[in-house]
């Protein structure tokens, strides 16, 4: 009996801890009300529940609820013309701990209905999803969405949800960096650029940041800084034409930093302000 025992309690961590794993290694992603054009609000709520619905069933995603969206979007005073705007929309995903968020707009046009819906990366502020469907009333849609939430998470299911140990340089992290290196079962990523400081200032950025909810970001070494620009910038998997801060000292008063441009490490003095980004292994 107490093998029997021990044996449940066993399965019953393994279950768990495979589950947790799961959830961590998927997509997180805000759906946010649907804007909507000769189309009554009332059904567009509807509208918004069915496909909320079907987008859950898809198992790509873990959807931020509703109560933290709508707390997030009040404290950024978030207006209803901001969601034209893809850099702040991308900034509201930030702050939702997001790598992606679903935006949908329905207009009619004569005698149609056009639904569009798109997923907006929230580090490179880019569509990288969208589909569309045309109909002749609303209610048709909830016949479509399956095949569309499928359609809108194909591309979503190899970065985010990918085994441990199998992410490719330029994938998305599960804190929402870019994965800038791989050895073996072990990855790195690197975050958005943060701001700009002093070596110490950058040091309070990189601790302070919390990229899908991890709290162990840290401000890269020389070496760390370098494989970023040579296998994402140097790669155009990434922007940025400026100075970087590297953990890495040189002296008292002097810590390595790195030009983005053409790659060279130069060894600056600690009170110059230069941009920040954090690393992390998973």
């Amino acid at each position: 009996m107490k093998k029997i025992f021990f044996a449940l309690l066993a399965l019953a961590a393994f279950t768990a801890a495979y589950a947790q794993e799961q959830t961590a290694q998927k997509t997180v992603a805000v759906v946010v009300p649907f804007d909507s054009s000769g189309v009554p609000q009332e059904e567009m709520d509807v509208v918004y529940r069915m496909f909320l619905s079907e987008f859950v069933r898809t198992g790509k995603c873990t959807v931020v609820d509703r109560s933290s969206f709508d707390k997030i979007r009040a404290q950024q005073n978030f207006q209803l013309s901001d969601w034209s705007n893809n850099d702040k929309v991308a900034k509201l995903g930030k702050a939702l701990n997001a790598n992606v968020v679903v935006t949908g707009q329905a207009m009619r046009f004569r005698a149609q209905v056009m639904f569009i819906v798109q997923i907006l990366d929230v580090n490179s502020t880019e569509i990288i999803s969208s589909s569309d469907e045309r109909v002749g009333d609303v209610d048709e849609l909830f016949s479509r969405f399956p095949a569309m939430c499928q359609e809108l998470t194909k591309n979503l299911s190899k970065p985010q949800n990918g085994v441990a140990g199998k992410y490719e340089i330029g994938d998305i992290g599960p804190g929402g960096g870019i994965v800038f290196y791989v050895e073996g079962n072990k990855s790195y990523e690197v975050s958005e650029m943060l701001g700009v400081a002093t070596w110490d200032g950058a040091f309070g950025l990189c601790n302070n940041y919390r990229g899908g909810g991890y709290d162990d970001w840290h401000l890269p070494t020389k070496d760390e800084l370098n494989l970023i620009w040579k296998n994402l910038r140097k790669a155009r998997k990434i922007s940025g034409e400026d100075w970087y801060w590297s953990s890495s000292q040189s002296s008292s008063s002097y810590a390595w930093a790195q030009w983005f441009i053409a790659g060279n490490q130069i060894s600056k003095l600690k009170v110059e302000n230069f941009c920040v980004r954090a690393v992390r292994a998973f």
